[in-house]
């Protein structure tokens, strides 16, 4: 797995803004690797406005934001890497009812060949006064897998504690799904400050985009 971070980025960016000012002999020349990180960054962006914007995903942002509008300029990309295919991919154990019972936080691709799962792990299935079945979240711990029902095989996506909430998920396309998870940190006075995340996942191509959203 490679991973290319908001600081490599930015490193990269910072370097490239000094590479074209100035014209002083001492100009410092940008490397191959920096600028085809700033190259391969402003594609991933664009071509991310334009998948989010062609389609009901954009809508799907602002109501889960609880904004009229939103706007791409406010998400800063943070993270993109790729992924082997076959990387930690292990295998699906499920009861036969699996998909019955925990419909409510699977989201099924539009052709039906991978799965989001954002809340079956600890989660248990309980039976309330109406008589009807809900989800009960029983473990502090949240994780996102996606999973493969044709293989019967899973592969975590994201994994974290009680600060990680998953808000939801959408599929833009066969290929591509989008889902906002929220953080929580302390920053230096000790209050709980809360992160928005934009993951991307391309699970064809096994490519990931991470995205901070500017408030």
């Amino acid at each position: 797995m490679n991973k290319i971070s908001t600081l490599y980025i930015g490193t990269c960016l910072l370097f490239f803004a000094s590479c074209s000012c100035g014209g002083g002999k001492n100009k410092p020349e940008a490397t191959d690797e920096a600028l085809d990180s700033v190259h391969t960054a402003h594609d991933i962006i664009t071509e991310d406005s334009t998948m989010i914007y062609e389609n009901n995903t954009g809508t799907w942002l602002g109501q889960t934001l609880n904004k009229p509008t939103v706007e791409w300029s406010r998400f800063k990309l943070v993270e993109f890497w790729g992924e082997d295919s076959a990387t930690e991919r292990l295998p699906l154990k499920s009861a036969p009812d699996f998909y019955t019972k925990y419909a409510p936080v699977l989201k099924w691709s539009p052709d039906s060949t991978h799965i989001l799962d954002i809340g079956s792990y600890g989660s248990v299935v309980m039976r309330n006064r109406a008589g009807k079945d809900t989800l009960v979240h029983g473990e502090p711990d949240t994780e996102v897998s996606i999973l493969y029902p044709k293989e019967s095989l899973k592969k975590r996506v994201l994994f974290g504690g009680p600060s990680v909430r998953v808000l939801n998920a959408i599929w833009a396309d066969s290929s591509e799904v989008a889902m906002l998870t929220s953080v929580e940190k302390p920053d230096t006075t000790k209050k709980v400050h809360i992160d928005t995340l934009l993951w991307l996942i391309d699970v064809k191509n096994n490519f990931y985009r991470k995205y901070k959203w500017q408030k």
